[in-house]
Formats: structure tokens, sequence, C-alpha cells
């Protein structure tokens, strides 16, 4: 009996289509946020990338989900990458002889 309710329950959530349930919806952009902070850190471009897909997929999932911390580690994440890109453009340049 209790096999036959779990072919039910498994039944009814694979007739949503593989949606995302929506407490867990944000998690990929929290990740790709706090991936994107680190690997802004070592690797500006990667950090930027990842970034941005996360804020993508944090506005993708608005209306599933409450994608605030998602969006806020993602938005993180670009500021990091940017300043590192900018921070290392300047130390270059100021290690270049202009005279």
């Amino acid at each position: 009996m209790d096999n036959m309710n779990n072919m039910n329950n498994f039944d009814q959530n694979n007739m949503m289509g593989g949606a995302p349930q929506p407490q867990k919806a944000y998690v990929p952009s929290i990740v790709l946020g706090l991936l994107g902070a680190v690997g802004g850190l070592l690797i500006p471009i990667v950090g930027l990338i990842l970034s941005i897909v996360g804020i993508v997929l944090a506005n993708k999932n608005k209306l599933v989900a409450k994608v605030t911390p998602g969006l806020i580690c993602s938005i993180l994440g670009t500021v990091v990458s940017v300043g590192m890109w900018i921070y290392a453009t300047i130390t270059i340049m100021g290690q270049m002889d202009l005279g």
C-alpha cells in the first residue's frame, strides 16, 4: 500500500513538468553568486559570467519564489568581479614603464 502511495506522489510531482519547487528556486542563484564572488577574486571574467547567470536565474524565478538572497549574492559577485578587474588593470598599468 505504501508503495502505491509513493508511486502516486511520484506521478503527481512529475506532472508539474520538472518545475522548480518554490522553496528551492533561489538556491542556484545563491550558489552562482557565491561562486561568482570567489571566482571574481581569482579570475574576474569567470566570476562576472557566473554572477550574471545568477542574476538572470534570480529574475527568472521571481514569480516562483522569494529570490532576494540569490539576487543579493549574484550582485555581490558582480561587484567583486568588476572591482577585481579594475584593481588588476590599475595594478598592471602602474607596473608598466610609461617613461
